[in-house]
């Protein structure tokens, strides 16, 4: 019981960092040009200054789709938002094979369109949404 007063409060901020991840996490599906979900998995958010964000994702690929890029596995991303609208590249340190996410948010809900693209212009596309 003595240590009770020690444990309180190392629970309670533990508790804490666990509802802010929470708030932060968005469960994330993409979808082929035809609609057939082909990525699952989470996309988690840090807020920089007014505009720019970072954070992780971890996807995971949904049966066998080809031409994809690289957005399965995990990584971060850098990306901006503004009035509502979030453009997130998934791959920042690749100056090609990249996979960007170009969104609207409304509520706890992004839906937008994901690109992979390389040096020779775009080579497949999609779209997306994640919710919290």
């Amino acid at each position: 019981m003595k240590h009770l007063w020690f444990i309180l409060p190392l629970l309670f901020v533990f508790s804490c960092d666990d509802k802010q991840e929470s708030e932060n996490m968005y469960q994330y599906s993409g979808y082929d040009t035809l609609g057939v979900q082909i990525i699952e998995g989470s996309l988690f958010f840090e807020y920089g200054d007014s505009s720019s964000i970072s954070g992780a994702w971890d996807f995971n690929v949904v049966g066998s789709p080809e031409n994809i890029g690289p957005q399965t596995g995990e990584g971060e991303y850098i990306g901006t938002v503004e009035n509502n609208q979030l453009s997130i590249n998934l791959n920042p340190e690749w100056a090609d094979n990249n996979v960007h996410l170009d969104g609207t948010i409304d509520g706890n809900k992004i839906t937008g369109n994901w690109v992979y693209s390389g040096f020779a212009g775009s080579m497949n596309h999609g779209t997306f949404s994640a919710e919290k």
